[in-house]
């Protein structure tokens, strides 16, 4: 336990941006709530910093009505949008976290090689296997926990800019500034997403460590041009797909255990937008995590990263490159 400590630590003293981006996102977006602008469509809001209130500018009659139907909804619809909002934080912060540890699992192996340290580490005892599975483990489980922990206090502290700077406003009545029980069932959601996120990306992950103990040079090059070679070769040459459709499956098929309608738009036919947007229960029927759990694809995803993850840990013990 106290080696893996060490291991875990290793890496975010070498990879700093593993911990300084999520930092970055939430500072970024408290920034812009507290000073910038709220933009749907035509209707723009801006904020007076001066007496701490928003005004409308260049709002028509309809744009108006439209602000305040949304004010109008009953208190479950307002906490549905609500929810939209703090999970629209909780992606962001999550997509730059994809990002990061992209790039973080590329460099994992392939820079203790290429600046040598690699020596270093393997003069200690430490076996590769612990060395491997650290890097999953820093990308997988401990840098996520992380970011959803930066993220609730992000909601936290939205919510407060929120209320002073909108309480009491037309936008302001759209929806609440807080709810404690949105907001606990956020956090219930994006558990559910890091834990299904662990298993469906374990292969992903997986094969960049794979690529990154293997490749002597362009690591991102190796990893990237052979899928999508294989992809548009069989586009191609027989006309199919199945190859690309597999990898956007792989890369984006979780994020259909939140395909839910629970975001407003404007609604048709002269309806207002309010009418579309649900009631909260109503909302959170259409997730099920236990059918994604009984999918084949990610049991064998799973198996094909521990394939992987053993091809690499031998890898790692016999190349350092010297």
């Amino acid at each position: 336990m106290n080696t893996m400590l060490m291991l875990v630590r290793r890496e975010y003293w070498e990879h700093r941006a593993l911990w300084i981006a999520p930092l970055v996102v939430a500072a970024a977006i408290l920034l812009v709530t507290a000073v910038g602008a709220y933009h749907r469509g035509s209707v723009d809001i801006s904020i007076d910093l001066d007496n701490d209130t928003s005004q409308t500018q260049q709002l028509d009659a309809k744009e108006r009505a439209e602000l305040q139907a949304l004010g109008q909804l009953p208190m479950e619809k307002k906490q549905t949008l609500y929810l939209v909002t703090l999970l629209s934080l909780s992606g962001l912060q999550l997509l730059v976290l994809g990002i990061v540890v992209f790039f973080y699992l590329l460099d994992a192996l392939y820079s203790e090689r290429k600046d040598r340290s690699i020596l270093f580490w393997k003069s200690l005892p430490v076996s590769d296997r612990a060395t491997v599975l650290s890097k999953a483990l820093v990308a997988l489980v401990v840098t996520p926990l992380l970011v959803i922990a930066i993220s609730a206090v992000t909601q936290l502290a939205f919510s407060g800019i929120w209320a002073v700077k909108f309480g009491g406003s037309l936008l302001g009545n759209m929806m609440p500034a807080w709810d404690a029980g949105v907001w606990l069932r956020v956090q219930g959601l994006t558990l559910v997403a890091f834990v299904i996120g662990v298993l469906w990306y374990a292969p992903i992950a997986a094969y960049l460590l794979l690529m990154s103990a293997w490749a002597r040079r362009n690591v991102f090059l190796w990893a990237v041009l052979p899928p999508v070679a294989l992809a548009a070769g069989e586009r191609v040459l027989t006309g199919n797909d199945h190859i690309g459709q597999f990898l956007a499956d792989r890369f984006l098929g979780v994020l259909g255990l939140f395909s839910t309608d629970v975001q407003y738009r404007s609604g048709r036919g002269g309806d207002a937008g309010a009418a579309a947007v649900q009631p909260l229960d109503l909302a959170l029927n259409a997730i099920d995590p236990g059918a994604f759990l009984q999918s084949p694809g990610l049991w064998l995803g799973l198996a094909a990263a521990a394939v992987l993850l053993f091809v690499a840990i031998r890898i790692r013990r016999y190349r350092d490159d010297t």
